[in-house]
């Protein structure tokens, strides 16, 4: 996930010609490429790198285009266009067309974390309170260590069948519609037929395409209406804990696993993977230990799953 924006002056941007003013607002047009970095206080490095189509970005307070002081922003066609002001002064940022958003985490030995993809046809961004919108159809991709946070992971990951074992998990996640949400309180919400797929992969360079995905014997595969996500602590000093929930015709298969319900959640701090029903239909859910061997299923109005049980709560 993208940690909230530093208060630090960003890299340069770059962008071709068509900058302006108008009141508190400033307009790129052409080919922007943004980059921010930040340090947070155990070391660890998160950097950002963001291109678009165009750019709007509102300013908490008016600067002097022309001037050199803080805050100033200065412009040149076919050159660099750079903000000499800490996010601070930026209010609200707007990035039209097809935006591609790229995030790496490293620990404070250089050690790669994670690295983060984000396409989307525009997205919205409000400073001040962290709301995040971003328009469909389009796409995340996050390569991470099994030891920091990999969505979808937890209920049907067992080490012993992992086709790679690497400790490296690659998660998919296509939506139709959107993502709302807010980056600093962690929250995630992706709407409109919202496809996941999970696989581990040998590196951090290992990205696949969904072709690739479904052609996995380990492909664990997930689709939903509506896909929230939420990053919670658990205890201080404690990696972050992952609470996801899919809505809305919830539907769950691979490694042994299918499972069926109205809602899935799982919690991440417990293993725990829960299927509510709503309507006339059953929750489902059907695991097979090993290939060839008879298949266990329970069908109730709530089923909870970990690794090595399920039972009917209701």
């Amino acid at each position: 996930m993208i940690r909230r924006p530093p208060r630090s002056t960003p890299k340069p941007s770059s962008a071709a010609s068509d900058v302006y003013k108008r009141q508190e607002w400033i307009r790129v047009r052409e080919n922007v490429q943004i980059g921010l970095q930040t340090v947070d206080a155990e070391g660890e490095l998160s950097t950002v790198e963001i291109q678009s189509e165009g750019l709007d970005l509102r300013l908490a307070q008016k600067v002097d285009l022309a001037g050199g002081g803080r805050g100033s922003v200065k412009s040149e066609t076919n050159s660099n266009t750079s903000t000499n002001s800490g996010q601070d002064n930026i209010e609200t940022l707007i990035l039209q067309g097809q935006v591609w958003v790229t995030h790496w985490e490293t620990d404070k030995q250089g050690n790669t974390k994670a690295v983060d993809r984000l396409f989307a046809l525009g997205a919205g961004l409000h400073y001040p309170t962290g709301n995040l919108i971003a328009g469909g159809p389009g796409f995340t991709q996050s390569i991470r260590t099994q030891n920091g946070l990999s969505q979808i992971s937890g209920p049907i990951v067992d080490t012993q069948d992992s086709a790679v074992g690497s400790g490296r998990t690659h998660v998919r996640i296509e939506f139709n519609r959107d993502i709302k949400g807010n980056i600093y309180q962690k929250h995630l919400a992706f709407n409109g037929d919202v496809r996941v797929y999970f696989v581990e992969v040998p590196s951090w360079d290992s990205w696949l395409e969904r072709e690739e995905l479904q052609q996995r014997s380990d492909l664990v595969f997930m689709k939903c209406d509506q896909l929230t996500t939420d990053e919670v602590m658990i205890q201080r000093n404690a990696p972050m804990s992952l609470l996801v929930q899919a809505t809305g015709n919830a539907g769950l298969r691979g490694r042994g696993i299918e499972a069926r319900a109205t809602r899935m959640t799982y919690d991440q701090s417990k293993d725990l993977l829960t299927l509510v029903a709503e309507g006339r239909d059953d929750a489902e859910l059907t695991r097979q230990t090993q290939p060839g061997t008879n298949t266990d299923q329970v069908r109730a109005r709530a089923v909870s799953y970990t690794h090595l049980r399920a039972h009917e709560t209701s």
